[in-house]
C-alpha cells in the first residue's frame, strides 16, 4: 500500500513514514481497533526502559508490535514521556504490518546524532505502578475480554 507524500519525511537521507500516515492509511483499509498493554514501567531497577505491546486489529487480522524507549534512545525532550513514546512505537510496528509498509517510521527512531553527542545525561523519576479496578474490554466484534490487571502509572509515589 501507498503512504501519500505528506505522511513521509526525509531524516539524514533516508525516507520514514509518519505515524500519522500509517494510521491514515490503516483506517483507510479497514481499521477496527487498536489495543496497548503496558508490559514495563521505567524505573532505576530496569534502566528507565518502558515496554508496550500493541495489537492492531484490521479486516485482513490482527497485527501486533513491541515498542521501547529509554532517556538514551528518545529525544531529551521525550525524555518525561517514555511510556507514550514506547506505546506510540508499539502501535507503529503493528500498524506498519497490518498496512503492509516495510519503512520503517519516523518515530521508531532514537534522537539525531547531533543532539546524542551533546547532551548530558538526563534522570526521571521513578514510576510505579498502582492498581485500578479491573474493568471488562468489550471489542467491536462483541467479544468480551477480562484484563488481566488495570494499572495506572503513578509518579513519586503519588497517584495523578
Amino acid at each position: 500500500m501507498a503512504i501519500k507524500r505528506e505522511h513521509m519525511i526525509e531524516r539524514q537521507g533516508k525516507a520514514f513514514v509518519l505515524y500519522a500516515g500509517l494510521l491514515a492509511e490503516a483506517h483507510e483499509n479497514g481499521l477496527k481497533g487498536i489495543r496497548t498493554h503496558l508490559l514495563q514501567v521505567p524505573s532505576v531497577d530496569n534502566g528507565q526502559v518502558a515496554i508496550v505491546f500493541a495489537e492492531v486489529t484490521t479486516e485482513r487480522g490482527v497485527f501486533t508490535g513491541l515498542g521501547d524507549a529509554t532517556p538514551a534512545n528518545v529525544a531529551r525532550m521525550m525524555v518525561p514521556h517514555l511510556i507514550r513514546l514506547a506505546e506510540t512505537r508499539a502501535k507503529a510496528r503493528a500498524l506498519r504490518d497490518a498496512v503492509n509498509v516495510g519503512t520503517c517510521s519516523v518515530e521508531e527512531l532514537g534522537p539525531d546524532a547531533d543532539e546524542h553527542e551533546h547532551r548530558a545525561p538526563v534522570t526521571t523519576p521513578a514510576v510505579k505502578i498502582a492498581p485500578t479496578a479491573a474493568r471488562p474490554v468489550v471489542a467491536t466484534n462483541g467479544v468480551t475480554r477480562q484484563p488481566v490487571a488495570a494499572m495506572r502509572p503513578t509518579y513519586g509515589g503519588a497517584s495523578r
